[in-house]
């Protein structure tokens, strides 16, 4: 959409500096919405330059600003004010195409976890409508069907779902108006959900696609409406007036917020922390809306005679989360944790105390995962259980053929009482998705933790040179709880697979330890990682997790107990030249897994093979094996 020397921002509000001598419907301290430009037809004019509201300063034409009538006294925030197009185009959806309808009538609308969406859904709860909503199927799903569910919606489906086949099934009535703001096939969809003789209105092309088209075979099917909407182009039809219906509208919002039959969630930023801004805003499925504080210039007395400027604090709504030297670290691709919506953290913790969680089993299994089978095996080498002293589990990574890795594992076996088990890629069911997820996209997931630090040679916080504790007090974010709710299945089936060993090996049940090494290859890793840390009711020897993107690694921190710490190996296994899992990843997992007080090892490929395990990988592992095997049989108890 924007060019090379285009001002970034189509919505946002701005306070008048200055105004021609011409200009009488404006002054110095008035609050107002820029305009997009529109062409002869009154349409928006998609080829003129964008309001460009991402800037401290600049200059409009007085007919192309809507004015704001702002009162100090309203619930509504500068923030809140900020978001007026995307509140009043809601306002507007509602007052101008819910006339021919009764309440208790349906309306269904997608894009429903974005700002308008959600207003759209409060406002037409308000008034007494059946409120279907669609959203895409992504990570922190759950979440946003709770959270719609919340704000007044009756019913939230999901875009890949047969619509119209569920409502029968619910033996729900069919909608009589749908609300697209997403455009392309989703139009299509909405009309075979709609009654025969109900309305589509088009607002917006949140998907992409220009195309709000409705294909032939379902016209003839439907014989309701097809209606284009845009609130600039209505503005712009009579912006003195229309400036004032939006501030009546405003001000009704107003008094549902007072009567708490209205919210937002609204993450605030300065400049100072624009990239945080830019992530959180590219967030996917996010439910909240963003919104940048751009510095105010210096007041100017002479220039503000006529009218006060109201100031906007310079202030972030960020907090660390633990005092006292504590700081929070991420990537620099990843976000930081938010405070404010305190329903949402309420949730994300609970959602993550039900993660990795044992209860008291015979099998000692998480409860809702008591009848999960164990891993399946591909391929046995090396001697029989009853013979075995240790046993070796290898899980290869995604679209890899496990039996490809004997070659080089079963040299492992050679002179040795050792049982390597090469393990089946987890077979997930068809609503989970952890197999679908590569490792570049589980890295992007997120890695936070905190750092109690007590070095005081370290002011800047550099996080090579801390020397504190790490701590893992952050909640997990939704996309990081349905990830990590991946994991946990396909861990447990590891951890099925190893008590079955565990019952057949010698002497296992009187050592301290268990004489297994679990290893694996992207997300076989992972998996292996997470059932040796957080699984495992008595710890095991050592885990090799190779070329691996691990998806909310400070979950391992949660689940982390002082026998772990203390007995089972970590052996990271990377590539700088893998475009898959940039260079800062393995650094800082190692890091945080070092301030965790784990006993870890990161060990650099040097033959540049990428993302791929080839021979240096997997010599790296062999050796790691070895010596683990080597180390074993000085211990003391490694006879009984």
């Amino acid at each position: 959409r924007y060019s090379c020397g285009d001002v970034y921002g189509t919505q946002g509000i701005g306070q008048v500096r200055m105004v021609g001598p011409r200009v009488k419907n404006l002054k110095p301290g008035d609050w107002v919405l820029p305009l997009h430009d529109v062409d002869a037809d009154g349409e928006v004019d998609l080829d003129a330059m964008p309001p460009g509201t991402g800037r401290v300063l600049g200059v409009w034409k007085a007919d192309r600003c809507a004015k704001l009538e702002f009162s100090a006294d309203s619930p509504l925030t500068m923030a809140n004010m900020a978001l007026a197009k995307s509140i009043g185009a809601a306002c507007l959806l509602v007052k101008e195409h819910t006339i021919k309808l009764a309440p208790g009538d349906p309306v269904i609308l997608n894009c429903a976890n974005g700002l308008i969406g959600q207003v759209l859904i409060q406002l037409l709860a308000a008034r007494g409508f059946l409120v279907y909503a669609v959203v895409r199927k992504h990570s922190g799903e759950d979440w946003i069907k709770q959270k719609l569910h919340g704000l007044g919606a009756a019913h939230v489906f999901l875009s890949s779902e047969d619509i119209r086949g569920r409502l029968e099934e619910l033996e729900r009535a069919l909608p009589q108006l749908a609300l697209d703001g997403v455009g392309g096939a989703a139009t299509n969809q909405l009309v075979q959900a709609l009654a025969k003789t109900g309305d589509l209105v088009c607002f917006g092309v949140a998907g992409g696609s220009n195309q709000q088209a409705v294909t032939l075979a379902t016209g003839k099917k439907w014989k309701g409406s097809l209606l284009q909407f845009s609130f600039d182009e209505w503005l712009n039809r009579d912006v003195a007036t229309n400036s004032r219906i939006l501030n009546d509208m405003l001000l009704e919002v107003t008094e549902l917020v007072k009567q708490k039959k209205m919210q937002f969630v609204i993450k605030e930023y300065t400049t100072e922390r624009f990239n945080m801004a830019v992530l959180n805003a590219k967030q996917i499925g996010r439910t909240h809306a963003v919104v940048l504080h751009l510095p105010r210039l210096q007041e100017n007395p002479s220039r503000n005679a006529e009218g006060q400027a109201l100031a906007v604090p310079e202030t972030s709504l960020e907090k660390d989360h633990v005092s006292r030297h504590n700081r929070s670290w991420d990537l620099d691709f990843l976000q930081w944790e938010d405070t404010n919506a305190d329903e949402e953290i309420e949730w994300r913790i609970q959602k993550e105390k039900n993660l990795f969680q044992k209860v008291p089993h015979p099998a000692g299994a998480i409860q809702k995962f008591v009848e999960a089978p164990p891993t399946a095996i591909a391929q046995e080498l090396g001697c029989s259980a009853e013979k075995a002293e240790a046993v070796l589990f290898w899980l290869p990574g995604r679209g890899e053929i496990p039996q490809e890795h004997a070659h080089w594992l079963e040299t492992l076996c050679v002179n040795r009482e050792l049982r390597v088990l090469i393990l089946e890629p987890h077979q997930l069911e068809q609503d989970l998705k952890w197999y679908d997820m590569t490792d570049n996209d589980a890295v992007q997931l997120g890695l936070r933790f905190s750092i109690v630090d007590d070095d005081l040679k370290n002011p800047c916080g550099e996080l090579s040179r801390s020397r504190g504790v790490a701590s893992f007090d952050i909640p997990l974010l939704p996309s990081e709880i349905d990830a990590v709710q991946q994991v946990e299945a396909a861990a447990l089936g590891l951890k099925r697979r190893a008590q079955l060993e565990e019952e057949r090996i010698k002497g296992a049940s009187r050592s301290s330890t268990l004489p297994f090494f679990f290893g694996g290859f992207g997300q076989g890793g992972v998996v292996a990682l997470y059932a040796a840390l957080c699984l495992m009711d008595k710890p095991i020897d050592a885990v090799a997790f190779c070329h691996s993107g691990i998806p909310a690694a400070s979950m391992l921190g949660k689940r982390l107990t002082q026998q772990v710490r203390t007995h089972t190996r970590l052996h990271a296994i990377y590539d700088k030249a893998d475009e898959e899992v940039p260079i800062s990843f393995p650094e800082t997992i190692h890091q945080m897994f070092s301030l965790a007080r784990c006993k870890v090892s990161l060990y650099w490929l040097q033959n540049g093979d990428g993302h791929e395990f080839l021979t240096e990988a997997s010599d790296t592992v062999r050796r790691c094996a070895a010596h683990w095997l080597d180390e074993r049989q000085k211990r003391p108890d490694f006879m009984l």
